[in-house]
């Protein structure tokens, strides 16, 4: 899956950015997480931005190794210890 970090403005000139897919469109949990803990903590688009970036090296690094770190979260399941030295 490629993903890439948007940056736009909005129509107030508050400065955003967004994780998308392919497609361009955003992804539901960093898009939230973002919108909730980011954004309501006042954090800056840098700050957001690069946050994003790290989203995006895990979503890279869970198609490498077939994992599914979504799922397994949902669930309550951690990953386990070779898999975090991958």
């Amino acid at each position: 899956m490629a993903l890439s970090v948007r940056r736009f403005t909005g129509d107030s000139g508050e400065r955003h950015a967004i994780l998308v897919d392919e497609a361009g469109m955003p992804l539901f949990y960093p898009t939230l997480w973002v919108t909730v803990i980011l954004r309501g903590g006042a954090r800056a688009v840098n700050t957001i931005h690069n946050a994003l970036n790290a989203i995006k090296c895990l979503y890279a690094w869970q198609d490498a190794y077939a994992l599914d770190v979504e799922q397994r979260f949902s669930k309550g399941a951690f990953l386990k210890a070779n898999e975090v030295h991958a």
